[in-house]
């Protein structure tokens, strides 16, 4: 009866958005990194954060990121085990009356929201707080034009992590902020080197981003042996690479497409992987897809 109690005013409290309150990513590590544990996660290692200004699928309490101040109403933190890194644990965090309250949550579909690696964590990198990556934004020319012209402009995603592709060359395995922004003008993504603080920008048409995100698939999945990735030709360029991540984060293969602009239809040999779950990470000088797969034998 006493559970029930307390179940009822958490509920009544998470009803409340005002009782809410906002706070920097890394004030909820050792809020999140106690619930990981003591949901059985041994040794647990951080491998990402992140948060929005739009809900969440599945997560019962409300989220927003406030871009004057860097801070959010609730952060995600992603942990591996360093026993076993196959084993991971997604805590959401929020604040209420001053406490730092964990939520764990269901992994399924995390590698479709952000890209991560599962091989290093950021544990053993240097990275600063939230407060200053949106100053950093703040400053940036790019995010001053896009904010300036699209006055309905929202935060989509903010996530931190050990950048799981080579470009550009100066954020390859460094912690990096990664920010979207969307409006009904257009998109704006930006990367942010979480330790020199240097910002790389690009904004793209709403058009553009909704038509490729629908185009970009994996049209034989599961598979057996190989994969057919559809990417229409106007969307690959010489800078086409793909990446194949095994489910803890190793990289498996990586290569370039040296016929891009030839056809939608891109054959990739798999070289006879074992029976699993892994990650196919298509980029190009403009766009980032993080593609799960599934290899049945």
């Amino acid at each position: 009866m006493k559970n029930l109690f307390v179940l009822l005013f958490i509920s009544i409290i998470f009803s409340s958005a005002y009782a809410q309150q906002q706070f920097k990513a890394k004030d909820g590590i050792s809020a999140s990194t106690k619930a990981a544990s003591d949901a059985g996660l041994k040794s647990p290692e951080l491998v990402l954060i992140a948060t929005s200004s739009e809900q969440f699928e599945g997560l019962p309490i409300n989220i927003s990121f406030d871009i004057s101040k860097g801070t959010a109403s609730a952060w995600l933190y992603l942990y591996r085990s360093a026993v076993d890194v196959d084993s991971v644990k997604l805590i959401a965090v929020t604040k209420i009356l001053n406490n730092y309250i964990p939520l764990p949550l269901p992994i399924s579909g995390a590698g479709n929201l952000f890209p991560f690696r599962m091989d290093t964590t950021l544990n053993n990198a240097k990275w600063f707080d939230s407060d200053v990556m949106a100053q950093k934004i703040r400053e940036n020319s790019t995010f001053q034009d896009f904010s300036s012209s699209n006055k309905d402009y929202k935060l989509t995603l903010a996530y931190i992590s050990i950048n799981p592709i080579p470009e550009p060359i100066e954020l390859k395995d460094k912690a990096i902020w990664g920010i979207m922004f969307n409006s009904t003008g257009g998109r704006l993504s930006c990367l942010v080197h979480g330790e020199t603080g240097e910002v790389f920008c690009q904004q793209f048409t709403t058009d553009v981003n909704s038509e490729i995100t629908q185009s970009v698939k994996i049209l034989n999945n599961p598979t057996v042996n190989d994969l057919f990735v559809q990417i229409p030709v106007e969307y690959q360029d010489d800078k086409s690479n793909f990446l194949i991540y095994s489910s803890n984060g190793s990289l498996i293969k990586k290569f370039s497409y040296p016929n891009a602009g030839v056809s939608d239809l891109i054959y990739i040999p798999l070289n006879n992987l074992e029976s699993g779950v892994y990650f196919l990470n298509y980029f190009n000088s403009n766009q980032v897809f993080n593609l799960p797969f599934i290899i049945l034998k």
